[in-house]
């Protein structure tokens, strides 16, 4: 028998002795759940044409229409051509505020119209606010608009978003792992 085909048994004999061992096949679970969810995350982002497919109201500005905590799906678009515009009727959209372009606002598309240039904006408003919003969107501002809505699951976006809350995943996480390894 050549070297080789002894290096791939022990190679073989080695991953199957580590196999039977709990915390690797826990760990390796671990792996692979965090490589769904990034490849899931890239699928999203691909299909719905926007780097931020999912996003979550942080305030009460739309409500009743969307409430804190609901999971917003999102359509990417490329130009307010794809964007509907009107007080009642009009396409929720996620954009960067105009003052702070780190900040995301999830409002309501109210008007469409030009500047005296003729460069395209957009007036929004949040559907529980009383009057329309101080700025103006450009189309370099819009993110997408929001095609779709899932309550209450939003709320575990926020909490993962959060530093607290990843410790806290991970800590579980951790535990878990203890718990499971001290049952052998």
């Amino acid at each position: 028998m050549s070297s080789l085909d002894e290096r791939n048994r022990d190679v073989r004999r080695t991953l199957r002795v580590l196999w039977r061992n709990e915390l690797v096949k826990t760990i390796f679970l671990m792996c692979l759940v965090v490589v769904s969810v990034l490849i899931f995350k890239e699928i999203l982002i691909m299909a719905l044409k926007t780097n931020y497919p999912l996003h979550t109201p942080i305030s009460s500005s739309m409500e009743p229409t969307l409430n804190i905590g609901d999971l917003l799906i999102v359509q990417g678009v490329s130009d307010f051509d794809g964007v509907n515009a009107g007080l009642e009727d009009g396409d929720i959209i996620i954009f960067r505020k105009p003052a702070n372009p780190h900040e995301f606002v999830v409002h309501r598309a109210v008007e469409k119209s030009q500047t005296s240039n003729g460069e395209p904006y957009l007036a929004t408003k949040g559907d529980n606010n009383r009057s329309r919003d101080p700025w103006v969107i450009t189309e370099d501002n819009i993110i997408g608009k929001v095609i779709w809505r899932i309550p209450l699951l939003g709320y575990i976006k926020i909490f993962l978003g959060t530093p607290v809350g990843m410790i806290i995943t991970i800590i579980l996480f951790l535990i878990l792992t203890f718990l499971e390894r001290a049952g052998e």
